[in-house]
This record gives C-alpha cells, structure tokens and sequence, in this order.
C-alpha cells in the first residue's frame, strides 16, 4: 500500500512539473553581466551559438545581472552580449566539455552596439562554480590511449582515488564491450562493498542514464570509438546524484554535427609484440601465439538526402559498430582410463612410482579377525569380470575416449592429448539521432545493443563431433551476454530563467549459458530408471566426477539471468536572482529473473573408496581406482537439484532540491537536500523467508519441554524460532522492512582567492544502492529450492547402499515452500533475512585547493574521506555462550540425554537418544546453525591525499598526473562467534582491519602529445598527402602506472 502512495506522489509530482530529472551530462554556462563600475546590467541579451552545429540559444539577465545555459551538449561554442549604451562582446571558440559547470563573467564596455570587442582565449580552466571533485578524460584520450582490452572502463584508473578491486589496472581485452562486471570491477575513494562479495557500489551513466543492473555490473558499454568523453566523479555534492557509495562515471556519446565524419578501424593485436610472461621465461616456456582483429566505424553528422531531408542546423546522427572476434588456439592434455580399464582389465594399473595398484571387491567386506577392522579381498588377476559390470556405469564409461599420448610415468598420467579453439565474438552497433526542434525546444533518441558469445571447449571438446563433449572436461559451456540500452531525451527552455528536461532509459542484460550437446541428452540413455528420471524437472547429461579423471566442468542446459532497468528522470531548473535552483524527482524499475537448475538432471562422483582395501576406510595410494568404481557402478556422492526460477523486482524513488548560490564574485555554495526511498526486494510468487521468529513458539516446544534431558538445554525450557516466509500471517511481501527515512545532506563551497587559486571543499551524505539478489545469501529461498542428497553407504562407508541402476530408490525430496512455517528445516540449518536492515549510508567529505601554473597546467591537493556505515554482514546465533566457554573438548562431545529424541526426522544425528552436549548450549538447538544476513552493523573508513596535475588539449598536449596517498580500513568480520550480540546487534564487536584492497601509494601518469610534423602542423604543413600518411601527423601517448 505504502508502495503504490508513493507511485502516486512521484506522478502528481511530475504532472504538476511537467518534467524531472537527475545525473545530468551536459554542461551549464552561467554568469554574470555588469558595466564598468561593476553594476549589474539588467535586461542584456545574451546568445549562446554552438559553433559545430549553428544552433543558437538566447536568454536575457535577470534582475541582479545573472544568465544561464543548461543542457549544452559538449562543443565548441561562442557568446554574445548585447545591451543598450554598451559595445557589443563577444568570446569565440571555447570548449564545453561533460557535465562541466563554468561561470562566464562579461563586463560590457561603454559604446554602440555598432561596436564590439572579441575575446578568443580559452576559458580559465579552475572549477570555480562547484566544489564537485572528478576528471574529464577528453576525446584525444579516449581515442589514443594505451588500451588492449579496447574498454572504457580502462580510463578510469588513471584519476586519483580510483582502483581495481583486484588491483589490475586493466579491465582485460573486450571487457567493455561485453558488458561484464563494469562497474563492479574498480572502487572510488575507498567506497564500500556489500557484504563480503567485494561488489563496489558505484554508478555508471552514459548520456546521463544509468547503465548499471540491480547487482551494480554494467549493462551497455558504448565503443571507445563512440565515446566523445569520459568523466569520474570522485566527489559530487550535487544533490541530484544518488544511490553509490564512491562516485560516478560519466559516459558521453558522441553527436552528430554540421561536418560528416567518421572512422573505420582495424586493430590487429599480435602476441609478437608482447614481452613473454615471467613464469614463462622461469621454466623456459614460449609465449602462447596469438593473433586477433577488432574491426568496425564510427560515422556522425547530419541527417541529410538530397531533396528529400536537410538536416543541417537542425537533425543529427551518429552510429558505430564495433566487431570484435577472438579465436585463440589452444591444447591440452588429460588422464583418460587405460583401453584395458574399459574391460575391466586393471592389471596394468600404476602408481607414479611404479607400484601395482590393487582392485578390491566391495561386496566382500566382511569384519576381521580382531574384530574391530575391516577387510576387502581383491578381484582375481586384477580383473573385474564383465557379469559384474553395472550397465549405467558401462554406459558412462564408453564416453571415455581411449588414450592417445603415451603418457607421464608408470601411472601414464595426461595419456590423451588433443587440440581446441576457443572463441570470444563481440558485436555492437549503437545510434544516437538529435534533433533541435525549434530554439528552445531539443531531443535525442539513443539505442543500441551489444552480443557476446564465449566458448572454451576443452580438451575432450563441446560440441557434436568432438571427442567427448558431454564430457568436457576442463572446458566452460558455451556462454553469451546480451545488452540493450535506449534512452530518450526531451529538454526545454520555457523562458529565459526556466528549463526543463524529461528523460527516460531502458537497459536490459542477459546472461546466458547453454550446452547444447547435453540439451539433446535424455538420462534414459543412460540406463537410468524411469521412475527417477520422470522427477527431473530438465533433462540434461548429469554432472559427472572422476579424481584422478577430472570431473564434468559444466553440463548447464538451463541458466539464465535477465536483468533490466527502467529509470524516468529529468528536473525544473529557475535561475532566480543569484540563485540556480533545481528540482527534480527520479523513479527506477529493477528486474531480476533467474533460471538456475544447479544440477536437474543428477551430480554423480566415483571415488576409490568403493575399490580400495585391504582395509575399506583406509585411503592408500595403492588401492583403488575410479574407473573401477565407475564399472562397478557404485556412486561415492550425489545429488539432484529441484531449483525455482524466481522473479526479484524493486524500486528506487528519489525526490531532491539543489540551489547553487553565488554569493559573490569570489564564492559559490552548493547546497542540496535529496530524499531516497529503494524499496526492498520481493520476489513475485513470494518465494522467499520474511526474517527468524525470535520471539514465538516452536511447534515441538511442549514436546521438548516435557522430554527428558532439558536439564542440559536452557533453551528447551521455552523453545522458540523458526523461519518466517513473505506473505504469510499478514506479514508484507518485502524481504525486509522498508525504510522511509533516508535523507542526504550536500553541502560544497568553492572560493576563489584569486585569478590562479581556488579553495573548494564540501560534505555529503549518500544511500548505497541495495537491490542485489546475491549478496542476500542462499537463505532468501530456503524452502522453496530441494537438494536431494545421495545417500551412498548407510554403514559408514563400509558397503555401497546404493548403486546407479538405481541411486534414488526414495524418490527425490520435494520443496516444502512454506507450508511447513516455523517448522520449516527443524534439524537443519537456516538463513534468514535481517527484518531492521536498512540502506548503508555513505559519510563523504573533501577539502583542497586547486593552482593555475605556468604552461597551462593545474595542481589540485586534496583531502579526501569517505566513511561507510551499515554495511552488512552474517552472523550466526547458535554458538556456546561465553559462560560456558573454556571446558575440555570432551565436555562439549559428551553424549547426554536427547530432548529432540523423534522430533528432527531430517537430521539423524540429532534424532537419537543421545546427544553432543555442544548442540543443547545453542539459543536455537533445533536448528544445526541459524544464520542472519545483511545486518546493518559493518562499516568502512577511507582517508587520502590526492594530489593530480592536469593540462587539457591545448597546442597538441594533454596530461594527467596523479599521486593517491591512502588508507582503507574496514570492520565486516567477527573473529569469534562470541562477539556476536543477538539481543543487540549494533553493540557487536567486528574485527578491525585494513580491507584486502588497501592501496598505500598509487601513481598514474598518461598523456597525449601531437608531433610538430604533418600537414597543418609547424614542420611539413605542405607535406605531400602520401608522404603525411606514412610520415605525418603522429599522436605520441603513454599510459604508467
């Protein structure tokens, strides 16, 4: 009910309005207008013409002197000021970059409008309208950079505070393109992860709508040769960003202009041209050969055909493609059983050493002697006669290809020997159209997708006519990506101090694995019964293990995550005297599918227990082999997997104002309130636990209480606990409670202390993003998913129980959902959702100074912290109390009189007479462990020293030189299971630690410098063109970390 209010507020909202939105990627010019005494002028007209597409916008000052620009799209621009009883001004050719905020002051001179005064130097480039902190990667070195793997994402390493989560500093060949991990591969100032799976929490936009999916990995990747700039926000006080823990990257497309360009590429990557690896050159090892291409274009400008459309000034394009195919050859080696083994012949058996390797019968075990071990006898002359071989064990052994490859040893270890290609193919084709639809009036249209496929078959091979496909050992099933992003934008000037702007954007990921050869498998082949393979829920070739043999990779026929995000954004923008006011709401849609079968179809291991002796439970190299347990048919381990397909969605609402003050000439507030409420997950069946019921009774608790043995068990006196489920005894849908009260402070002041100095610090409170399935732990379906384990000896490991004619005889264990409530896994263990979490918040502040030097170069130090509370963590609330700690071990394993005698079927341990003292200290003893995740009680602290100098393309040279001096210590782990506080959880006692991630001391330095040779350039400006193409116009780049 709360739910759908707010929908309702958010649409009254809009409506009222008219348009909302946040994370703007356009860049803002405001000034101010005054005559020679420094008096503001009133009423001047001041028109803004973007020089590459002859658009013009115009606005008039406002009662204090002030203008603004919003929305402008990065280009190079001119301004004019014109006003009654002054020279007309105008400054030509200065560049707008992403998302840049830039203060254009304008003091008219007295004269006629006949006469005018041109200003043609650049723009000052200190930030002196906002104490946001980032970096602008520009165009030349998107475009020119050292980078392999040809991803985006490769350029964000080279900004001061920015790491990788596992400290490479490049993302790998293609990962961009494939849209894989993204954002979750690189942390800003030390932002935290969730839980312990080290996702950073981060946001990634392109074209200012996010491209992130619920778990923070990234959707869409757009090209490097699509991408006009890049920018990371390290630091943001503008309350119209929200939902991260660290920052933002900011991705910007290019747009079509008056001109027509475009590119066609091919990047032809060799390993001759690679150093070889230094393990390699240790043991004398080549380096691998490997040749790839990565083709395709880039083509902008206007929407034109002859007599038919003139888009010029008025209609653009832009469209890329980008083809990337890796067929990398591979070998490999493998232990396959001998063409002897195949008939039951182990004679030939080996060790590594050379000694016989013994085949004992396992229908032979028997007591000895002295009564108290075992024995096996061994099969005849090593020989497993033919009347013994079980026909499903047969049948999984003629999958084994024969030996090829004489062989290591006298085991003959790696005796099959075969040659693969593994592919990565990577597709993309994106459009972009903008239209100027009048002068105040703009759209653009923004669509494109992305397919990845992937497949390393492996020695035995993947596909029909391989080797041993259903096998592929070693290999990875046959995998893909696909992405989809759109986006549409609509913004407006309604008058000279109103704007508005209304976006909205779709992306949509799937992940996709598929073995199409075990697709086409029915069990049955097998010789598997009937009655068991009509349980399966999909049939698909089972998952196999060997030892010694290796084991079935990846037989996945069913998997599939789909994930898509919906956002609506835009906002009001109103100049009002010196004040920029935004307003502005923002909604988002995430969508989380899943068909993860596990294993439907069966995981099957042979081990050599079942064919090692003399002594059955004594491993030996010696005796006993998996082949001959396989022949005999005789399963060491297994299960079969009944998995939901569950459905999680969630929403993100936000509400924020923002007011940018200029106070004077000299100072800039930046102050902002934003509101976020991110609904918690639901799963749409409601197939999922509500949180553990503390307080209420257990259904066995009067049996308990009256069974013997309750003097040892405190918590048998009044037994209370178990699982509460979603949508059940009027409890919500949510998997946690809602939390209505998130609301986030900005505040940043930048001050110019003079032409070359400008101090800029700020403060702000962020809400981390929490719609993330995974990191809620497996106990968020307990019930609704059953593994059914095999049960192979029911007398300790001495004689098989089971064998594979019929590895099921109980038929397989059905979920219970939540028809069972509280009583729900009695026996076993549970996980539970934390009912009082909440969003972690996010404490971020930074204080420096930024120093315009000689050659154009700016110096920013910068203190930087950013400090995490309520981070999640697991804790389990079955353990032995502290009054009770320090006694002998043999106080803990003492058997005592079972209260639980015939009440935990499930657990047979637990179900006997008697019991380990140990399991009655617990707080919840009918359970093995009761475990409860996303506690909100972690917390991280980061502190640095950012030091960077920039110069932007200016004379043929752009540099980024950045020194992070840092710390980064968390608390997420408990070192006893003590220091949990159940009955007040805050007050816990976490282990304080620097994080694994930790990076003391970085260095970046990357640059681009144009060569002085080339047509117009200073040496060889009339070079002939076929000379120029060999010889001039050289782009030197570098790139060290």
């Amino acid at each position: 009910m709360c739910n759908r209010q707010i929908t309702c507020l958010l649409m009254g909202l809009l409506l009222h309005l008219a348009g909302m939105s946040a994370q703007e990627f356009r860049a803002t010019v405001t000034g101010s207008v005054t005559d020679p005494t420094g008096a503001a002028v009133v009423g001047a007209r001041v028109e803004l013409t973007d020089l590459q597409r002859k658009t013009t916008s115009a606005t008039t000052t406002n009662e204090v002197g002030r203008y603004s620009f919003e929305f402008l799209l990065p280009s190079t621009y001119a301004l004019a000021v014109e006003a009654r009883g002054f020279k007309k001004y105008v400054r030509e050719n200065f560049t707008l970059g992403i998302a840049e905020r830039v203060a254009l002051n304008v003091q008219l001179e007295l004269g006629t409008a006949t006469e005018s005064i041109t200003v043609s130097e650049q723009l000052s480039p200190l930030q002196t309208e906002t104490a946001n902190r980032g970096g602008l990667v520009p165009s030349v070195m998107v475009q020119y950079l050292p980078n392999s793997g040809t991803s985006v994402f490769s350029l964000v390493f080279v900004m001061p505070g920015v790491i990788r989560n596992n400290f490479s500093q490049n993302p790998g060949t293609g990962v961009g393109l494939a849209g894989a991990q993204g954002a979750s591969e690189f942390m800003i100032n030390g932002n935290a992860a969730l839980n312990n799976g080290r996702v950073w929490n981060n946001d990634v936009l392109v074209n200012g709508v996010t491209s992130t999916t619920n778990n923070n990995n990234v959707s869409f990747t757009p090209a490097v040769e699509a991408v006009h700039e890049l920018q990371v926000k390290t630091n943001t006080y503008d309350a119209s960003y929200g939902r991260t823990g660290g920052g933002f990257v900011t991705i910007t497309t290019k747009a079509g202009t008056n001109q027509l360009h475009g590119v066609a590429f091919n990047r032809h990557f060799s390993s001759a041209l690679n150093a070889n690896r230094f393990e390699y050159n240790r043991t004398g090892t080549r380096k691998p050969s490997t040749h790839l291409n990565n083709s395709g274009f880039e083509v902008d400008g206007p929407i034109w055909l002859p007599k038919i459309v003139d888009g010029r000034n008025k209609a653009f394009f832009m469209m890329s493609m980008d083809y990337y195919p890796q067929r990398t050859p591979g070998s490999g080696t493998a232990t396959v059983p001998l063409a002897a083994m195949h008939e039951g012949d182990f004679s030939g058996a080996r060790t590594a050493a050379g000694q016989p390797v013994i085949i004992y019968d396992p229908t032979t075990t028997r007591l000895g002697p002295d009564g108290k071990t075992y024995a096996r006898d061994p099969f005849p002359n090593n020989q497993i006669p033919r009347t013994r071989f079980n026909p499903v064990g047969a049948k999984i052994m003629s999958y084994f290809p024969k030996p090829n490859f004489p062989g290591i040893g006298p085991n003959q270890s790696d005796n099959f020997f075969n040659s693969y290609v593994s592919e990565w193919i990577v597709k993309q084709l994106l459009t972009r159209l903008d239209f100027r639809l009048s002068d105040r009036h703009a759209l653009y249209v923004q669509w494109g997708g992305t397919y990845n496929t992937q497949f390393s078959p492996g020695v035995f091979g993947g596909r029909e006519g391989d080797v041993a496909p259903l096998l592929n050992f070693g290999g990875v099933t046959p995998a893909g990506n696909r992405n989809w992003h759109g986006v549409v934008d609509w913004s407006a000037s309604l008058s000279p101090s109103t704007t508005l702007d209304l976006r909205g954007g779709w992306n949509r990921t799937e992940q996709i694995r598929s073995n199409d050869v075990s697709a086409k498998f029915n069990p049955l082949d097998l010789g598997l019964p009937a009655s068991l393979v009509s349980q399966f829920w999909q049939l698909q070739f089972p998952a196999l293990s060997f030892g010694t043999y290796g084991g079935s990779a990846d037989s996945r026929v069913k998997y599939l995550i789909a994930q898509q995000t919906l956002s609506l954004q835009g906002n009001v923008g109103r100049a009002v005297r010196s004040h920029l006011l935004k307003l502005g709401v923002e909604a988002r849609h995430y969508g989380d599918g899943r068909i993860m079968a596990g294993n439907p179809s069966g995981f099957f291991g042979f081990g050599k227990n079942w064919t090692q002796g003399p002594n059955p439970l004594v491993s030996t190299a010696t005796a006993g082999n998996e082949a001959a347990t396989l022949l005999l048919g005789y399963p060491s381990q297994g299960s079969v997997d009944l998995n939901i397909k569950p459905y999680w969605n969630a929403r993100y609402y936000a509400l924020y104002l923002q007011d940018d003050w200029k106070v004077n000439r000299r100072l800039t507030l930046n102050l902002g309130l934003r509101w976020d409420y991110q609904t918690p997950l639901w799963e749409r069946y409601n197939q999922t636990t509500k949180g553990f019921a503390f307080d209420q009774a257990s259904p066995i608790a009067a049996q308990v209480k009256a069974a013997p043995g309750t003097e040892n068990c405190p918590a048998c006196r009044d037994l209370r606990g178990g699982l509460l489920f979603a949508g059940t005894q009027g409890s919500a849908r949510y998997a946690w409670q809602p939390h209505h009260r998130d609301f986030q402070p900005r505040l940043g002041l930048a001050l110019q202390l003079d032409r070359k100095t400008v101090l800029r610090a700020g403060f702000g409170l962020y809400k981390l993003g929490v719609a993330d399935p995974d990191w809620q732990g497996a106990g968020a379906t307990n019930g609704f998913s059953a593994t059914t384990p095999l049960i192979a000896s029911r007398d300790g490991g001495l004689t098989p129980a089971v064998t594979m004619s019929n590895p099921f005889p109980d038929g397989l264990i059905k979920p219970v959902g939540k028809s069972l409530g509280l009583a729900t896994f009695l026996g076993s263990g549970v996980t539970f959702l934390y009912q009082g979490f909440h969003p972690p918040t996010s404490y971020q502040v930074s204080a420096g100074f930024e120093r315009l030097l000689p050659q154009d170069l700016v110096l920013e130090v910068t203190y930087v912290g950013n400090y995490t509370q309520s981070l999640q963590v697991s804790a389990g609330y079955n353990f032995i109390p502290r009054d009770k700690l320090y006694q002998p071990v043999s106080y803990y394993l003492q058997q005592v009189p079972n209260p639980f005698r015939g009440l935990l079927p499930a657990n047979a341990s637990m179900n006997g007479p008697t019991i380990p003292l140990q399991y009655l200290l617990y707080a919840y003893p009918q359970f093995t462990q009761v475990t409860g995740t996303i506690i909100p009680i972690g917390d991280t602290r980061y502190d640095a020293l950012q030091t960077v100098v920039t110069r932007r393309f200016r004379r043929g040279f752009t540099l980024i030189a950045a020194y992070t001096i840092s710390k980064c210590l968390e608390r997420l782990q408990f070192l006893n299971a003590q220091d949990f506080r159940p009955a007040d959880p805050p007050q816990s006692a976490l282990d304080h630690r620097l994080t694994p991630f930790d990076l003391p001391q970085r260095v970046t330095i990357v640059g681009t410098y144009e060569l002085p040779v080339g047509r117009g350039r200073r040496f060889g400006s009339s070079m002939p063109g076929a000379l120029n193409y060999v010889a001039g116009n050289w782009i030197l780049s570098w790139s060290v970390t």
